[in-house]
């Protein structure tokens, strides 16, 4: 899969997120921080906060689900949104008690 066509979504931000995207970048990733479509670049690896991704999809999404609060309406809302994001290819990154939770509320 070509870096352009991958987008990393999260939750919200934190010492996890920074330290992936700053990995990315050592590795030289061209990586772009999604803020709107009219500075969306296609060539670049992306990255976004779910909320700022919403009604947008991607061909292939990675979601990393960073916020392991209770399992409130806006935090399924959430995972809901990033999962529906991904048109062709979808890959969840999450804490195994997350995922728990998540199985269980489901």
């Amino acid at each position: 899969v070509s870096e352009h066509k991958v987008v990393i979504l999260y939750q919200q931000m934190d010492y996890f997120i920074k330290n992936l995207i700053n990995s990315l970048i050592n590795k030289k990733y061209n990586i772009f921080k999604f803020i709107s479509l009219n500075k969306c670049n296609e060539s670049y690896l992306t990255y976004s906060s779910v909320a700022n991704f919403r009604g947008l999809e991607a061909d292939h999404v990675i979601l990393i689900i960073n916020n392991r609060s209770e399992l409130s309406a806006q935090y399924l809302s959430d995972i809901y949104i990033g999962m529906t994001r991904a048109r062709i290819n979808l890959m969840v990154l999450c804490h195994e008690e997350c995922m728990n939770n998540l199985l269980f509320k489901l």
